[in-house]
């Protein structure tokens, strides 16, 4: 089965080259395409990619020449991806050098299984990293909890097909609407793949989560949005007319 490794990218080009060299270095025998998607970069972003476009020829890059947001530039990814299996990494943030053979092959031996996921280290500002991490969605879906971390989730292309898109009106929480979407209204078969951690999640001052931290007011606007679309998905269910799809 193909893998499509898709990568939204916004003026991180301190990042993108560790991104990118984690990528291109995986243990996948099998064929994968790595599709970075720059938001409207106003740094060197898009010469970063270029680079790297001369080491491996399964690295495709798309501009969107204006910054359109986060949810925008994953689904202009998902759209032009053609792999069976999509995983989404964000720029900042890297992959383990097994991470998409283990997905993969859990997926390829267990087709009852819509999506799969794992642990991951975090890298400290120090440079050091650590087992785990807080990044996680922490979703209750009625008694059951499921803790998710977007960087290690690997998705069936008909997944997508079937319930959407991300949600364009979030430019950031839109993982945590997806999973919710996934989980409530539907059988989604999910596995956590518990052991080696299967990405690496950067923790610094430009990421967006920082960034929510320094402006709570629009941190609360995004929440305010994350739980309305919920709701109107839970009361209308998914239809055409509230999502985005493929």
């Amino acid at each position: 089965m193909k893998v499509s490794i898709v990568i939204p990218l916004y003026n991180y080009v301190e990042y993108i080259g560790h991104c990118l060299d984690t990528c291109i270095r995986q243990n996948y025998k099998k064929d994968y395409e790595i599709i970075v998607v720059d938001d409207g970069s106003t740094d060197q972003s898009i010469f970063k990619v270029k680079e790297y476009q001369y080491k491996a020829n399964n690295i495709k890059l798309i501009e969107h020449g204006k910054n359109k947001g986060y949810s925008v530039a994953k689904n202009t990814g998902i759209i032009a991806s053609s792999g069976d299996y999509i995983t989404l990494i964000d720029a900042d943030d890297m992959l383990t050098l097994d991470s998409i053979r283990v997905r993969a092959d859990f997926l390829d031996k267990c087709p009852t299984f819509d999506f799969v996921y794992g642990f991951a280290y975090t890298i400290l500002g120090d440079g050091n990293f650590e087992y785990w991490n807080a990044r996680t969605y922490k979703l209750k879906i009625g008694y059951k909890r499921k803790k998710i971390h977007s960087q290690t989730v690997m998705v069936r292309r008909t997944v997508y097909e079937k319930y959407g898109l991300y949600d364009e009106d979030l430019r950031s929480k839109s993982d945590n609407e997806m999973w919710y979407r996934l989980l409530y209204n539907g059988q989604i078969n999910n596995w956590r793949l518990d052991g080696q951690p299967l990405a690496f999640y950067r923790r610094h001052d430009l990421s967006m989560i920082m960034y929510r931290k320094r402006n709570p007011l629009y941190s609360n606007e995004q929440l305010r949005i994350c739980d309305m679309k919920k709701e109107l998905r839970l009361r209308e269910g998914i239809t055409r007319n509230n999502t985005r799809f493929m």
